[in-house]
């Protein structure tokens, strides 16, 4: 069951309108929201920044916070799914009409933890005075076109530079590195500032490991002790090898583990439970 504008409906019912902005010229945005076996991780936090997204892209959702809030919680609800992937998604609606607003829903399992590898391509994230960052927004050509020449080249995952030449994130996930034990995530200027980033950016600290952000270079990524791939649907997952380089001794590290460990206890004692 898929909501659209306001109605549960199947998925094969669950259509907007072609001329809608969001359709014609991806003037839209979206979110990703997770739910591990009945609990719904940072739901607030999720809501929070699809709102602020939506104002930086001059897009005015026709819900409240809160009901958008209960919108998203009765999705889950309908499907009965435990272990599930959302994508709320807010498209300006055709000229001079409603938005529309879509909460799909996918039941899905976890990857978390599992290895990958990744090439650093040649399509540079969109500066901060292009496309912000900060706005999660449907128009993401840049980072397909990145996780083409990532497939392509027989990669899991592209890793994408900024205009400047600085490492920005992964594909449709945020990038952390490991150094002599510290972990860094590049700023959220030319990378998402994601809800898993900024949660793993708390509880680490919370629990003995260093952690900031910073500009870093592609040796700095070459010569990593660990790398590891965080986001509400990308989740945890370390880095072996990039460019056909070994990252570390090529295994998951023991800071990416604890980073996991950290995530799933973190998801088991504060993520919402759902009442089914």
């Amino acid at each position: 069951m898929i909501y659209v504008n306001g109605e549960l409906v199947p998925k094969s019912e669950a259509k907007i309108s072609v001329f809608d902005e969001g359709v014609t010229h991806g003037w839209a945005v979206y979110e990703g929201i997770r739910v591990y076996d009945g609990r719904i991780v940072e739901l607030d936090a999720h809501v929070k920044r699809l709102y602020a997204s939506a104002k930086g892209a001059g897009i005015k959702i026709p819900l409240s916070p809160s009901e958008f809030r209960e919108a998203v919680i009765e999705t889950v609800r309908a499907n009965g799914y435990r272990g599930c992937h959302l994508a709320p998604w807010v498209g300006y609606g055709e000229l001079g009409g409603e938005p529309s607003v879509v909460i799909r829903i996918r039941e899905v399992g976890t990857r978390m933890g599992e290895p990958l590898t990744a090439v650093v391509t040649s399509v540079r994230r969109a500066a901060p005075d292009s496309i912000p960052a900060q706005i999660k927004t449907n128009s993401r050509l840049d980072l397909m076109l990145a996780k083409v020449e990532a497939q392509v080249a027989g990669a899991d995952y592209a890793i994408m530079l900024d205009h400047a030449g600085y490492v920005a994130e992964a594909s449709l996930a945020n990038l952390m590195i490991v150094k002599d034990d510290v972990v860094y995530t590049p700023c959220a200027t030319s990378a998402l500032e994601g809800v898993t980033r900024n949660l793993l950016l708390c509880l680490l600290p919370m629990n003995g490991v260093e952690a900031c952000e910073g500009n870093f270079t592609l040796q700095d990524l070459w010569t990593a002790d660990e790398a590891f791939i965080c986001g509400t649907g990308a989740e945890i997952r370390p880095i072996t090898k990039v460019d056909g380089r070994t990252v570390g001794d090529g295994d998951t590290g023991p800071v990416t583990q604890r980073a996991i460990k950290l995530y799933e206890t973190y998801v088991r004692e504060n993520g919402e439970k759902i009442r089914y």
